[in-house]
C-alpha cells in the first residue's frame, strides 16, 4: 500500500497523455497543445472511463492507510462565478463537469482513474492555476458517498469491497446513468488580442480547488 508522501507526482506528463493512458478517445483532440480540452478537470464517462484531475495537497491519509478526498465542487463552482470579473467562467464549468461526472459514478457503482497534480490553486476566474507535476495514479478510485443536501463527494483510493456496493463496469456502458453533466456542444472562440491579454493567457490548468 502506498502512502500520501510516495504518490506526490515529480513529473509532468501532458493532459493528452493521461487521458489517452486512461483509455479515453483523443480523437477530436486539435494536439497536443488543445487549450479548451487542456483546461479539463475530468474526461470520460458515456461509456469510456472516468478520469479525475485531483490536487495532491487536497489528498488525505487515515491512520489505517486510506487516502481519500472529500470535496464540493457545486459550492466551488457558485463561489467562482461570485467572484468572476472578466474571463468566460471556464473554472466554474470545470467544476460543474467533475461534479457530473463523480455522481454518474457514484450512481453506476463506477470505478475512477485519477491524475494527481502539484502546483499553485487560485480560487478567482481570472488567474490560470499553476501545475508543476502532472502524473496518473495506477490505482483506480471509487466515490464512495455522496451527500445530496450538501453536494458533497468523498472519493476513495483503491476499490470498493462492501458486500453491498461492489464496483463493478458494466458491458451495457451506453446504458450508464448520467446526472447533471452539462453537455458541451461548442467550444467557445479565440478571443482576439486586446492589449496584453490574448487567448493563451485564458488557458486554465486542469483541477482546481477540489
Amino acid at each position: 500500500m502506498q502512502t500520501l508522501a510516495e504518490l506526490k507526482p515529480f513529473s509532468k506528463m501532458l493532459v493528452k497523455e493521461l487521458v489517452e493512458s486512461a483509455n479515453i478517445n483523443t480523437n477530436e483532440w486539435k494536439g497536443v497543445g488543445d487549450t479548451y480540452r487542456n483546461s479539463q478537470w475530468s474526461f470520460g464517462g458515456k461509456g469510456e472511463p472516468t478520469l479525475l484531475f485531483i490536487w495532491w495537497k487536497n489528498l488525505v491519509e487515515s491512520s489505517n492507510g486510506e487516502i481519500s478526498l472529500t470535496t464540493n465542487m457545486l459550492d466551488y463552482a457558485n463561489s467562482l462565478r461570485r467572484n468572476r470579473v472578466k474571463n468566460l467562467g471556464l473554472k466554474a464549468l470545470r467544476a460543474e463537469e467533475f461534479n457530473g461526472r463523480c455522481l454518474t459514478a457514484y450512481a453506476n457503482k463506477s470505478p475512477v482513474k485519477v491524475a494527481l497534480l502539484l502546483g499553485q490553486v487560485f480560487d478567482d476566474e481570472n488567474t490560470p492555476d499553476r501545475v508543476e507535476a502532472r502524473t496518473l495514479d495506477t490505482e483506480s478510485w471509487y466515490v464512495s458517498s455522496y451527500d445530496e443536501p450538501k453536494n458533497k463527494f468523498i472519493i476513495i483510493r483503491g476499490l470498493n469491497t462492501s458486500e453491498n456496493n461492489i464496483y463493478e463496469v458494466s458491458d451495457e456502458s451506453s446504458r450508464s446513468i448520467e446526472i447533471g453533466f452539462p453537455a458541451i456542444t461548442s467550444y467557445p472562440p479565440a478571443r482576439e488580442k486586446t492589449g496584453t491579454t490574448n487567448s493563451a493567457k485564458l488557458q486554465l490548468h486542469p483541477a482546481g480547488k477540489h
